[in-house]
């Protein structure tokens, strides 16, 4: 009798350790015909996981497995959801582990999923569906062009804006967003720092609200507000499914073993950009002026602060060949470049720039390594002064700054000379945010070679890719332009499967051939495979989803990413994550 009373405690002890201690998830997806659902994100929540929230794919017959969520993680901190566009959950009633009392196999709580077809979407679809209800027009990417590079449209607080103009004519909500746009054009100063920045005085608020001093010129308003005013929903409540073709066209690239984790970053900060050395991740946080390493093993950061003057504001992170970190300082102090040495942590600050001017991008290589000219020089693109401007790595001499082509009647800071790249040539490639693809020839000290896409466009930023072919991001038109840097002939003009979806920046994957979309106005990356001609897409969701960049781990395919919209304001947005895509 005493054997059997202690087997039986043993067995419940089991039990309950599993019931409390369960550290994954497993389940199904079915309908309510009982048929399997491929697909479908489970979204897992703990507070005590190094992941805030983990998400994985069911496969094609419904099954899903959430691996490991940490020896620390009980079921009762467990949250989990299941999202599938076009579809909504019908059971269970709560995502809260606690309230289902999972059943325990192994050291796996599963939970099971019912959903059902909707034919309303509005709830889920991206903030770039409502445009592409709109005629594709030059005035339709001018507008993405304008308004995405900080944050979507429409994201919630303009959804809120635009649905108080319902039953007001058109001119009236014209001028109402003629309004939002002035807004737009004052609250930028600053937007991007938290710790050090110069309080901007009245002459300077003055100064950059009017047009001609700021990104936002009258023509952009003249034809955004127009836009705006004519094809902005007022109504956010309805979106048949049988529009979803409109941002949603190509088939799934996820699969059981797509994973994704999500990591918060600290409140105040803008972490902006991302990158991988030695199987370690780095961050950018231009807010707080510092650079740091996140452990994806506990979710903890350990930071680094750029030893320049002022504010700095630490732009681009590009690694080079000798595992260096180098920054572009977009701070405008005077000292535009600083490079760190992870293994002395020692910095090295680039001064001797005019004051005002900030550093946007460098001349990165292929695999968005580092470029180096003939001369040892690096050149960055100064977005301030639509001009590039180089200095020796190893002497620290300055050149002189070089204007960039200007389109008749544009302003410097308007035309915005953006993206830079550096071919095999060692010639500089840069890209205009409203304006050309060009090319500086290094050895002459000029340009001698520009593309203009047209209106509304805007080439963004570029990936230089294997026997310097150049893919060029255009944020306004939602393309990729393919472009031999060779024989200086664009190759082709690829559209997106959402045109609207916001185009920020492009990675080249060399062991995929593949290229991956910086999107910023869609809630999905898209892959292009480029012997195939076929994209793929990537469900994120993540609330303003904004990427600016995308850092490749060369040895195990990882994608690292940052959301980072303008402003960072709520706990949701904060997010670092890795994809791992599942085709390793």
């Amino acid at each position: 009798m005493s054997r059997k009373i202690i087997a039986a405690i043993t067995v419940f002890s089991l039990i309950g350790t599993s019931s409390v201690h369960a550290l994954g998830v497993i389940g199904t997806v079915k309908d309510e015909n009982n048929k399997p659902i491929a697909g479908v994100m489970i979204r897992v929540k703990s507070a005590s996981a190094a992941a805030l929230i983990t998400k994985v794919f069911t496969d094609e017959q419904g099954r899903f497995t959430v691996p490991d969520l940490g020896k620390n993680v009980q079921t009762k901190s467990i949250y989990a959801d299941a999202y599938k566009l076009g579809f909504s959950k019908v059971a269970p009633a709560s995502s809260a582990l606690s309230d289902l009392a999972p059943k325990v196999e192994g050291s796996f709580a599963r939970v099971d999923f019912i959903l059902k077809p909707i034919s309303n979407i509005a709830s889920q679809v991206p903030a770039s569906a409502w445009l592409q209800l709109a005629p594709e027009t030059p005035e339709r990417a001018q507008t993405v062009l304008t308004c995405t590079q900080c944050h979507q449209l429409p994201n919630e607080r303009l959804k809120k804006f635009s649905a108080n103009l319902a039953g007001l004519d058109e001119a009236t909500r014209e001028e109402a967003w003629r309004g939002i746009i002035k807004a737009m054009r004052v609250s930028f100063y600053g937007a991007l720092q938290a710790e050090h920045a110069t309080p901007p005085s009245p002459a300077i608020l003055e100064m950059i609200a009017k047009p001609e001093n700021n990104f936002i010129d009258q023509k952009d308003e003249d034809v955004v507000a127009v836009w705006l005013a004519k094809h902005m929903p007022t109504n956010f409540d309805a979106y048949d499914s049988g529009n979803k073709s409109r941002f949603a066209n190509v088939a799934l690239g996820t699969n059981s073993k797509t994973l994704i984790r999500e990591f918060q970053y600290p409140e105040n900060s803008f972490v902006r950009e991302t990158a991988v050395l030695d199987g370690k991740v780095w961050v950018c946080d231009i807010a707080r002026n510092r650079i740091g390493t996140l452990d994806p093993n506990t979710g903890s950061y350990h930071w680094y602060d750029v030893p320049a003057a002022g504010a700095p504001a630490p732009h681009t992170m590009v690694l080079d060949d000798q595992k260096n970190i180098w920054l572009t300082l977009l701070g405008g102090t005077g000292e535009m470049a600083a490079v760190f040495n992870p293994k002395t942590e020692k910095w090295r600050i680039y001064g001797g720039f005019p004051k005002g001017m900030g550093a946007h991008d460098f001349s990165q290589g292929p695999n968005y390594i580092m470029g180096f000219d003939k001369k040892d020089f690096t050149w960055m693109t100064a977005i301030t002064h639509n001009q590039l401007i180089g200095f020796n790595r190893k002497t620290g001499e300055v050149s002189p700054s070089y204007d960039m082509p200007m389109r008749t009647a544009d302003t410097p800071l308007h035309t915005a000379v953006y993206g830079g790249g550096m071919t095999s040539d060692k010639h500089v490639w840069f890209a205009q945010y409203n304006g050309v693809l060009g090319r500086f020839n290094t050895d002459k000290r000029k340009v001698d070679y520009t593309l203009d896409y047209g209106y509304g466009a805007g080439p963004h930023r570029m990936a230089v890719a294997d026997n310097d072919i150049i893919y060029v991001g255009l944020l306004g038109s939602g393309q990729i332009s393919i472009f031999d840097a060779k024989t200086l002939k664009e190759i082709k003009r690829v559209d997106l499967p959402d045109r609207s979806s916001g185009l920020y920046s492009l990675a080249w994957d060399p062991s995929r051939k593949a290229i991956w979309t910086a999107t910023g106005n869609n809630n999905s990356i898209f892959k292009y495979d480029t012997a195939t001609s076929k994209f793929t897409e990537y469900p994120i969701e993540i609330k303003d989803f904004k990427i600016r960049m995308i850092a490749i781990d060369h040895e195990n395919g990882d994608l690292w990413i940052t959301n980072s919209p303008i402003p960072t304001d709520e706990s949701d947005m904060r997010r670092v994550l890795v994809l791992h895509p599942g085709d390793r």
